[in-house]
This record gives C-alpha cells, sequence and structure tokens, in this order.
C-alpha cells in the first residue's frame, strides 16, 4: 500500500542544502513506471539539474511512484509532470553531457509536513531557480499540440515584426489591421470553420490557443515567482513542448494589438473571419503570460534601473488575485521576486502572516517611491468579506480577495492633504492594530441595493432573442409554412412535402427539441388566432412537415428588416437601442452585415454587452450605493451600515469607511465617493474645515 508521503531524512542545513530526484521511467504495466531515488546535495555545489513548475492537482486523482524503495501517493498531475519531464532532456543541450538526469520537485523534495524546513527553503528559491539549467513549466495532462502548432507557425512573421516594433510607432496599426495573418500561407489562422452543426462561431486553432492561456497553472501564485525566477523556461505538455520566451514574445505583441483595437473601436476587416476576430479582441486573455515576461524582461536588466526595490515590492501585489493551497503562500510564494522584509514562518498564525505583510509594505513605501502605504485596505474589510476572527479587519484578506472582481483603489483623496510632519501608518504587533492618522469627512446616511442589474439582464435576454430570430433565417433554422396556398403558385399549386430525408446534411441535427420553435420566430398572434403562418415543430419531428418555400426577404421582413441599405441601422436600433456608440462600430461593416450574418457571423457589440451584464453581477456582490450625512454619493462595501464612519487616511488613495466600537475602529472598507476622490479636500486641513485625528484600527 502506498504512503501518502515520503520518508525523509534530514536535510543537515535546510538553508544551503536541497534534495534531488533521480528520475527512471520504465516502461511497465505491473509496477509503478516511475522509479526516483533522492540525493542531498549542497545547493552551490549541485550537479546540473531541472527545476520542475506544476499545479500539484487534484489530491483526490493519485497514482504511485517508487521513491527510495518506498512505494508513495502522488497526485495525477505530479506523475505526469514527472514522466514527462525526463522525456525532455533533448530540450536542454547543458544536460546532454549529464550521464543521469536530476530533476528538483517541490512536493517531493522538501518535507512539506516540515515547517522549519519549509521556512527555511523558501529562502533558496531565488537561488535555485536561477541555478537550474532550466525549468520545465508542465501545463497539466491535456495535449497543446495542436496550439503549440498554431503559434510556431505565427512566430517566425510575428518575431520579424518584434525587432523594429515600438509601441508609439506606425508599426502597431499594421499589427492590429492583422493583414500579416492573410499572408502567413496558413488560411486557417484567419478563416472561421463552417461546421454546421455549431451554433456558434468557432476556429480551431485560436480555440486551442485559448486553452494553454486558460490553464490553472497561470493562477497560481508559486508559479508566478518560479516562471520569473526560471533562467531557462520551457513550456510542455504529455507530446509537446514551447520556449516560454517564445510565446511571451507573440503574447506582449498581441496584446498591445488587443488593447489598440478597444482603444480606437476598429472595425472588423474583410479577410478576417469573424471567429478570428472575437478570439483576437474579447476572447484570448494574453496578460497572466505578459505580467510574466514583462518582470522575466526587468529583471535582466534591473541593475540599470532607478528605484528597482520599489518595482520590486509592487510585484506583491499580485498575491491578492493568484491563488494558493496554503493561504501564507499568497505572501511567502512571493519572496524571492519582491525584496519584502519579511522572515517566512510557518508556525505563525494567518493573521500575523498578513499583519508582516502590511507591516512591510508600509514600511517598503516610508524608504522608496511605492505608492499607497495604504493599498491594502482595498482588499480587505469586515463589509466586504464579512468578520474573520482570525485576521484584523485591516489586513488583506488574501485568501477571499483573490476571488474579487471589482476594488475601490482607484483615486486620490489624500492629495494635498496632510503635511509631511503627519506621522505615517505604523503597526503594532502585539495588539495587532493599524495605526494611521486621518480625517473624520462625513457619515453614512443611507444604504442601497444597485439598480439596473436587471434592467441589463432582460435586455440581454431581449437581445439574444432578436439575434436568434436573425440568425434563424440565414441558418435555415425553421421552415415557416403556410396554412393556405398562396396566390399566384405554380405547378396547379401542389404543395410539397419535406422529409428528414430532405433536409440538408447536418441541419437535421441542429434543430432544437420538437416544439420548441416559439423563441426563435416573430412575434406571436393574439390567443386563439392562427394568423397568415404557423411553425410546426412538432410536424418536423414526425417529418411530415408541409411547406411553401419563402424568401429570405419574406422571413426578414416579418422580423421588421429589409434586404437594403437600411439593414444595418435597423439591425443596431434594435439589439442596442442604448449604445449609440456602437453606432459607428455597426456603420464601420460597409453594408457587410448580411454578408456577415449569411456566414453565421456575430455583430460588434454583443459580446461587450454580456460582459456588461457581467460586470454589473460582479458589482452588486460587493458593493452598495450609499448617500451620507452631507449629501455625498458613492460606492460603498455591502456590509456598510447607518453611522459608519467616512474618513480620509493618510496614504490611502480612496475614502475608507471605518466603524467605531468602543476604544477603537474596524475596517469596513474602501469606497468610490462622488467630490471625495480626487484631491477635491486639498488645503481643508489647513484652513481648519478638518481636524487630524489617529484612529487605532483593530
Amino acid at each position: 500500500m502506498a504512503t501518502a508521503t515520503p520518508t525523509y531524512m534530514p536535510l543537515g542545513n535546510s538553508s544551503s542544502h536541497i534534495r534531488l530526484l533521480e528520475v527512471s521511467d520504465r516502461k511497465s504495466s505491473k509496477r509503478p513506471r516511475l522509479t526516483c531515488r533522492m540525493r542531498t546535495v549542497h545547493l552551490h555545489d549541485a550537479p546540473p539539474f531541472v527545476a520542475l513548475s506544476y499545479v500539484w492537482g487534484d489530491t483526490d486523482e493519485r497514482g504511485n511512484i517508487v521513491l527510495n524503495g518506498q512505494l508513495v501517493s502522488i497526485t495525477k498531475n505530479l506523475e505526469g509532470a514527472l514522466r514527462g519531464a525526463s522525456k525532455l532532456q533533448q530540450a536542454f543541450p547543458d544536460l546532454d553531457k549529464v550521464d543521469e538526469y536530476l530533476l528538483w520537485a517541490d512536493a517531493l523534495c522538501i518535507d512539506q509536513a516540515n515547517t522549519s524546513e519549509r521556512s527555511a527553503q523558501i529562502k533558496l528559491m531565488a537561488k535555485l531557480y536561477q541555478r537550474a539549467v532550466g525549468v520545465i513549466a508542465w501545463l497539466g495532462l491535456e495535449d497543446e499540440d495542436l496550439a503549440f502548432r498554431a503559434l510556431h507557425t505565427m512566430l517566425p512573421k510575428s518575431n520579424r515584426f518584434c525587432a523594429q516594433y515600438d509601441p508609439e510607432g506606425p508599426l502597431l496599426a499594421e499589427l492590429a489591421s492583422l493583414r500579416w495573418l492573410v499572408t502567413s500561407g496558413h488560411p486557417e489562422l484567419c478563416e472561421n470553420d463552417k461546421l454546421i452543426n455549431l451554433p456558434f462561431l468557432f476556429n480551431a486553432c485560436w480555440s486551442a490557443i485559448v486553452d494553454p492561456l486558460s490553464r490553472e497553472y497561470w493562477k497560481r501564485v508559486w508559479i508566478f515567482q518560479e516562471t520569473i525566477l526560471a533562467r531557462r523556461l520551457i513550456l510542455a505538455c504529455p507530446t509537446s513542448a514551447m520556449v516560454f520566451d517564445d510565446l511571451g514574445t507573440f503574447a506582449r505583441i498581441m496584446e498591445n494589438v488587443q488593447a489598440y483595437h478597444k482603444m480606437l473601436g476598429v472595425a472588423k476587416p474583410e479577410y478576417i473571419g469573424s471567429a478570428v476576430w472575437y478570439f483576437l479582441t474579447d476572447i484570448i486573455g494574453w496578460m497572466p503570460v505578459v505580467n510574466i515576461m514583462r518582470e522575466r524582461a526587468a529583471r535582466e536588466v534591473d541593475g540599470g534601473l532607478p528605484n528597482e526595490r520599489a518595482r520590486r515590492c509592487a510585484l506583491s501585489t499580485f498575491g491578492f488575485s493568484l491563488g494558493a493551497s496554503d493561504p501564507r503562500d499568497h505572501v511567502y510564494g512571493l519572496l524571492a521576486v519582491t525584496d519584502m522584509d519579511i522572515e517566512p514562518d510557518y508556525d505563525k498564525s494567518l493573521g500575523q502572516v498578513y499583519a508582516d505583510f502590511s507591516s512591510a509594505w508600509i514600511k517598503a513605501c516610508h524608504s522608496s517611491i511605492l505608492n499607497p502605504e495604504m493599498l491594502f485596505l482595498s482588499y480587505a474589510g469586515i463589509g466586504v468579506f464579512g468578520e474573520e476572527p482570525s485576521l484584523p479587519s485591516w489586513v488583506p484578506n488574501f485568501s477571499a480577495c483573490s476571488q474579487m472582481k471589482s476594488t475601490m483603489d482607484h483615486g486620490w483623496a489624500d492629495n494635498d492633504m496632510f503635511a509631511p510632519s503627519v506621522s505615517g501608518a505604523s503597526v503594532n504587533m502585539a495588539d495587532m492594530s493599524l495605526i494611521v492618522s486621518g480625517v473624520e469627512v462625513d457619515v453614512v446616511a443611507l444604504v442601497h441595493e444597485i439598480p439596473g442589474a436587471e434592467e441589463i439582464e432582460l435586455h440581454v435576454s431581449e437581445m439574444v432573442e432578436v439575434m436568434k430570430k436573425v440568425r434563424s433565417v440565414f441558418m435555415e433554422k425553421v421552415s415557416p409554412t403556410r396554412t393556405t396556398k398562396p396566390q399566384g403558385s405554380t405547378a396547379a399549386g401542389e404543395r410539397k412535402s419535406i422529409s428528414a430525408q430532405d433536409t440538408k446534411p447536418g441541419i437535421r441535427e441542429a434543430y432544437p427539441p420538437a416544439g420548441d420553435f416559439s423563441s426563435l420566430v416573430g412575434p406571436p398572434h393574439a390567443p386563439g388566432s392562427h394568423g397568415p403562418y404557423h411553425y410546426a415543430g412538432s410536424e418536423l419531428s414526425q417529418n411530415i412537415c408541409d411547406v411553401w418555400p419563402r424568401s429570405e426577404a419574406e422571413n426578414l421582413q416579418d422580423l421588421g428588416f429589409a434586404l437594403d441599405d437600411t439593414f444595418d441601422i435597423t439591425f443596431h436600433k434594435k439589439m442596442f437601442p442604448v449604445n449609440d456608440n456602437l453606432l459607428n462600430q455597426i456603420s464601420a461593416f460597409k453594408g457587410n452585415l448580411l454578408r456577415e450574418l449569411r456566414e453565421f457571423e456575430p455583430i460588434g457589440g454583443i459580446a461587450e454587452l454580456l460582459e456588461l451584464q457581467t460586470r454589473i453581477g460582479e458589482l452588486t456582490r460587493s458593493w452598495r450605493l450609499i448617500e451620507t450625512e452631507k449629501g455625498h454619493l458613492g460606492l460603498a462595501p455591502k456590509g456598510s451600515k447607518l453611522g459608519d464612519v467616512v474618513t480620509v487616511l493618510k496614504g490611502s488613495r480612496v475614502p475608507v469607511i471605518l466603524r467605531e466600537r468602543g476604544d477603537h475602529f474596524v475596517h469596513v472598507g474602501t469606497s468610490f465617493i462622488l467630490d471625495l476622490t480626487d484631491g477635491e479636500l486639498s488645503g481643508c486641513v489647513e484652513a481648519g474645515k478638518f481636524s487630524i485625528k489617529e484612529f487605532r484600527i483593530l
């Protein structure tokens, strides 16, 4: 029976020694294929080795390896990573001259049950990843062969652009035109895939690229650090591999192109399929890779960068949005790249670790240009996360805020309010309190729900119905039938019977269930009325639908459209009646809207409206509209109450909501208050309108 964890011999000096694995992959079905032997070496004198960067994976999905003669249970993802890593030796020329393949993997090479050893080994991470001849980034057990092949196809063309690329130069417009995709010699990169059975747009290549970019791998705090520190980074899956810097360079270009499109509202050119267009402008998220690439590039020249310590400390804010199995690792998992003055200690409570971070952040702000010093308050507060007995109200709730979608952290509320002589914030570790200077500005008088989410959801539903109706005409999903013989019918007016065998290949499978056509057709008639036409969904399922074929123009006319130059503007008014800003983008199609629809392609604005619905939903989950006693309006945490104090604290760029409790305050959360977020109170303290007081926040 496999043990959950291996038996470890002491490292000796865990601040200078590491364990390495000798990995053998045997093709055997009767016993575990992977056999590993562990050795201890001094990091400074270690032989060439490869470090493994991976997500531990589902702890319920497990496999077995033999480690030092002992059967050990590990996650399936780690098992796949070990096997995949052992096959990639050829990717690292430095290892060709080595007789054995040595690997470092944290789950096995660090005694995870020994908190003292974990704390000591964390301090070696920067040296360890820089000492490794390479780092294998294991993306997971799913294959990415198509994605890597598609990216490799585009790299030669994009690399030529990189050599002369200037974000401020005219080359960006040329890149954004995407003509270089057309001239790449690979039409599959710029055309839609015509898959009749799919009721939505598709492009296999760009869809494949989305998958590795959206993996859980990029969302973990340890991964972020490991990929930045790696001297050479190889992305790997079971059958393919790719140099990360190739992907990173391409991602930086495409992220600039995406920003260019969104900023200028560029219309889709005719030579690019709409599926490709929406993948590139709305769907693909390049930022996880771009952030890593930027930091890797910065580390190469950091010796010459001004205020380098401030830049590195600022990296700690990435811990707000990344995931970690141990919540302490939101802080400890980035220490090798942040230069934060924090001593890792897994024996400390969570509240102590997060207080250590906040104190280190304040000190870094006092000693450099890093600011604002109260930034972490935007990721804390009982009004957003509820009361956590183990956490002071003012420390960032890393475990919860990694799921936050909207924050109140932009503004300049404290601009010129406080003289330099006013003391800065400090942390009292004895009673876990935050001591900060500030002023009481106002008091919360009313708290309201955010209106509009339901209305937008209703409009989105109506918009989707209009789109389905229009597309049904072009996609031939429905067959309108006449109840009476039309005037002027030919061939003796005989009706034609349509059976399932007469339908176009592939279309039959795309039909909705029988009797489900009501949502796809024009306005219903009054109850009891038949009108001139009806839609016989049930007859289709019985293969006895009698049809008088109607023209495209007739079907569209029932929906309020005409096949002429008015189609575009009519579509705009029906789909986006409250958004005149989209009219220019719709008009930019220059009459091609009908062609786009006939090719099953969507129209600009749908994704944006759906995104707006999502954003408002996210806003309502955390925030509420408030009114203050002095008549200010704003957004505050959902847990705000009448009588809560609106303050401006030194070092906070947004107003902070506090609640008085006896001899101290608790932090409710940050806020956005009209006329209080852009330095409007500058000079008010000097004029005597407000007096500075010291807040003790627990």
